[in-house]
């Protein structure tokens, strides 16, 4: 209902959370849904959300600065590798009007 009451001509900016890489088909069936025309478009965050286990934390490298904490778990590199390649060939396929931050 609140998305009727935007301005069509303004970008619309989406927040996608995924849990692993079985949410990578519906979260972009969502971007397919919500695109509407190329201009303005739609910006999207995508961002991976993580357990944090003790076998994980152990590889949690901070470096200086808030934005230098990196996980360094062969698994959590392995999951976001698919993610951002599963979006990336989304947006060389057919991402007209799609911006994927």
């Amino acid at each position: 209902m609140s998305l009727q009451l935007l301005d069509p001509s303004s970008e619309l900016r989406i927040l996608l959370c995924l849990h692993g890489p079985d949410n990578i088909s519906a979260s972009i069936n969502f971007m397919e849904i919500t695109r509407g025309k190329s201009d303005p478009g739609i910006l999207v965050y995508v961002t991976e959300m993580i357990e944090l286990t003790n076998q994980i934390a152990v590889t949690v490298e901070r470096g200086e600065g808030i934005e230098t904490t990196n996980v360094k778990d062969k698994d959590v590199m392995e999951m976001r590798d698919t993610i951002t390649s599963s979006f990336q060939a989304y947006i060389d396929d057919d991402g007209d009007g799609v911006t994927l931050k």
